[in-house]
C-alpha cells in the first residue's frame, strides 16, 4: 500500500511536468507563428512600397500616409473595453452619467481619429487619449459583471 501512494504521487508529478512541457511548447510554437506572421507582414509592406516606387506612384512619405489612412479607416481607434466601462460605471454610481454618454458616442463612431465635440465636452482629454491607446496592464484584472 505505501508503494501505491508513492506511485500515485510520482504520477501526479509526471502529469504536472508533462503539462508544463506542453504549455512551454505551445508558447514557443505561438511565438514562432507570431514572428513568422510579422515577417510576412513586413515583406508585404515592403513589396507595396517597392511596387509603388517602380510604377512612379511612390511619393516618399505620401505612400506611407495613404497606407496609414487606409489602416485607420479599417481599424477602429476606440474599442469598448472593461476598464472603460468600469470608469463609466463608477461615475454613474455618483449620478454622473456623462461617462456613459461619452462611451455611447465613442462606440457610435469608433473609427473617428478625433471624437465628436460633444464627447470631448463630456470626457476629460486625458481619458479620451487613454481610451484611444492599448489598455493599461492593470485593466486586465477588471471584470465587469
Amino acid at each position: 500500500f505505501p508503494h501505491l501512494l508513492s506511485d500515485l504521487r510520482k504520477l501526479k508529478q509526471l502529469d504536472e511536468f508533462q503539462k508544463t512541457t506542453t504549455e512551454e511548447k505551445r508558447a514557443e510554437s505561438n511565438r514562432e507563428k507570431w514572428y513568422s506572421w510579422l515577417e510576412k507582414y513586413r515583406s508585404c509592406i515592403l513589396n507595396r512600397v517597392a511596387t509603388a516606387a517602380e510604377s512612379k506612384e511612390y511619393d516618399g512619405d505620401g505612400a506611407f500616409g495613404r497606407m496609414a489612412s487606409s489602416m485607420d479607416t479599417h481599424n477602429p481607434k476606440y474599442i469598448l473595453r472593461n476598464y472603460m466601462l468600469q470608469d463609466a460605471i463608477a461615475r454613474a454610481e455618483t449620478h454622473d452619467y456623462s461617462g456613459v454618454e461619452a462611451l455611447l458616442q465613442l462606440v457610435r463612431d469608433p473609427y473617428a481619429q478625433e471624437p465628436a465635440k460633444n464627447v470631448q465636452d463630456l470626457m476629460p482629454k486625458e481619458l479620451l487619449e487613454k481610451f484611444g491607446k492599448r489598455p493599461p496592464k492593470e485593466a486586465t484584472k477588471i471584470c465587469v459583471t
